[in-house]
């Protein structure tokens, strides 16, 4: 059953326009009714969209500093490799000397 409140609009709507021009008013009514609810659902995904966009840059960032957190950390370990290789050699070279002198000097 419809409101009364809603049956005088319309008795009113048609006394002042015309039953086509109430007609219309109501559309219009409605109308910008579902537009606007469309335009608000169509702004509210827009926005979660921008923030899940938002959340993934945060990610990737956060990647990026841990990405060069961990090649710095890689970057030392090489070093200290590349450091003991080096002693590792010049130990070598300093034993192969060793030897090499105690060997000449057996020899004469």
């Amino acid at each position: 059953m419809p409101d009364t409140e809603f049956v005088k609009l319309l008795h009113n709507l048609a006394a002042v326009f015309g039953p086509v021009g109430a007609v219309a008013i109501l559309m219009s009514g409605v109308i910008a009714y579902f537009y606007r609810r469309d335009f608000l659902l169509e702004r509210k995904r827009a926005r979660a969209m921008h923030e899940r966009a938002e959340a993934r840059e945060d990610r990737a960032v956060d990647l990026v500093k841990e990405n060069a957190t961990t090649n710095e950390r890689l970057s030392q370990t090489i070093g200290r490799l590349a450091d003991s290789i080096e002693r590792a050699e010049e130990n070598r070279q300093r034993h192969l000397d060793t030897m090499t002198q105690f060997l000449a000097s057996r020899r004469e």
